[in-house]
């Protein structure tokens, strides 16, 4: 089943994140790959030797003071007004998610590609009910000019357009991080502070990861790449129902990243921070926020080979008194 079809299973089963698979399998690669881990999750290192393990970007603090966030400033600023956020009745998440396929379409010396999208909303409540809405947009040629010289074909095998559609979710949401399920009691329960948080992420993921399947040997993953801690924390900011203070505490730990850098040049629609997902590997992801409301803006993976590049434009994000409706183009 490939990733959009997964996020339309809306009825009972709210739409995971779209980019998921090329993440595990990421995490799955990196883990096999190295028989000498560099990184552990930071509590079982700590057990493992007998040190003190410190999270990324966190000097060590003198006896007596706190430690010392390094970071960039502007993630800093994110997380300031993430704490000012409104409160409401519902959480509501609008998305759009958009593929740009790699495969060409058209005669020689006349190639155009096509770009996929569909919009997805949910809307949570403080008990756990969800209600999921969503619509599939045309299909559109990237190179219009060359689409018309190929005769403007319509049809190319994908799903048609569809009416917008609302549906209530059964029972109380559970919510899909870090490659398990966790409870709205349990989201309420994360922690505010951003090493706390990085540990219990990273913990979880290696936790889930490692737990064996059916019929299959454990996976024997011992470290989480930086990729993946960022890419769980990214979530972290805009998809879930966390409290004002977690998402600060996720724009600290991001911002505490020397992996994670401020994209210079990348336009003026907001700030836009790069990390690399799977390391020995092209996979970058680019993530738009605004620091002055803390809000994350888009999200756009690049460089997985043979798959063209996946975008998720973040149209609304927060707490909202709004009652769930059908989602609307725009």
């Amino acid at each position: 089943m490939d990733d959009l079809t997964r996020v339309r299973e809306l009825y009972g089963e709210p739409p995971r994140d779209p980019f998921a698979k090329a993440r595990v399998a990421a995490r799955l690669r990196a883990g096999a790959r190295r028989r000498f881990p560099w990184k552990f999750g930071l509590a079982a290192l700590a057990v493992a030797t007998g040190a003190v393990v410190v999270a990324p970007g966190m000097l060590p603090a003198e006896p007596g003071k706190a430690p010392t966030v390094l970071g960039q400033p502007v993630l800093l600023a994110a997380a300031a007004q993430a704490e000012k956020a409104p409160d409401g009745r519902y959480w509501h998440v609008k998305q759009k998610f958009t593929m740009r396929w790699a495969k060409e379409y058209g005669k020689p010396g006349s190639r155009y590609r096509l770009e996929t999208s569909s919009i997805y909303e949910t809307w949570t409540d403080k008990k756990g009910q969800t209600w999921h809405g969503s619509i599939r947009l045309p299909v559109r040629p990237t190179d219009e000019a060359a689409w018309k010289e190929n005769g403007s074909p319509t049809s190319w095998g994908f799903p048609r357009p569809d009416k917008p559609t609302l549906l209530k979710g059964k029972g109380p949401r559970t919510f899909y991080i870090a490659e398990g399920r966790v409870s709205f009691a349990e989201l309420e329960k994360l922690p505010t502070d951003p090493r706390q948080l990085t540990t219990w992420m990273n913990e979880r993921l290696l936790a889930n990861l490692n737990r064996p399947a059916a019929g299959q040997p454990p996976a024997n993953i011992t470290r989480v790449e930086d990729g993946s801690t960022a890419a769980m924390l990214v979530s972290l900011l805009y998809q879930f129902p966390v409290s004002p203070d977690v998402r600060a505490a996720a724009y600290r730990a991001l911002a505490g990243m020397p992996t994670v850098k401020i994209v210079e040049g990348a336009g003026n629609e907001g700030t836009t921070i790069g990390f690399l997902l799977q390391e020995g590997r092209p996979t970058q992801a680019r993530v738009i926020i605004d620091p002055e409301t803390s809000m994350v803006k888009s999200y756009q993976i690049t460089g997985m080979p043979g798959k063209g590049d996946r975008i998720e434009t973040i149209l609304a994000s927060g707490w909202t008194d709004e009652k769930p409706a059908p989602p609307t183009v725009e």
